[in-house]
């Protein structure tokens, strides 16, 4: 069996460089979410090719795409919700994985 080394070296975050990160994760998470928004925006229109049904899932799904930083204190922690396929002449590519500092980020204080 080979073992091998492991050296680290635990950092204090000061509060302005916690906040950064913090806000840096915000932003990734909400450009992916302006994304999904911008493709899922003909599912509201009057003449969008999908059922009520479906039409009615997107919008609950728009919204929690809308409210997913709402009550977070720890941005890499947030979890995308399920993509409807309650529609399935629409194509909505998977999520990519929610940004994160590894093991989350912790406060300074």
């Amino acid at each position: 069996m080979l073992f091998r080394s492991l050296s680290y070296n635990i950092i204090t975050l000061t509060e302005q460089e916690y906040n950064s990160r913090i806000k840096s994760l915000e932003a990734q998470i909400r450009t992916t979410r302006d994304n999904y928004l911008k493709l899922t925006d003909f599912t509201q229109l009057a003449d969008a090719p999908i059922t009520d049904i479906a039409k009615e899932d997107y919008k609950v799904f728009r919204q929690q795409l809308r409210d997913i930083l709402n009550n977070v204190t720890d941005p890499s922690k947030v979890v995308w919700p399920p993509i409807p396929t309650s529609a399935p002449n629409i194509e909505i590519p998977p999520f990519p994985p929610v940004p994160s500092y590894k093991n989350g980020i912790m406060p300074p204080f």
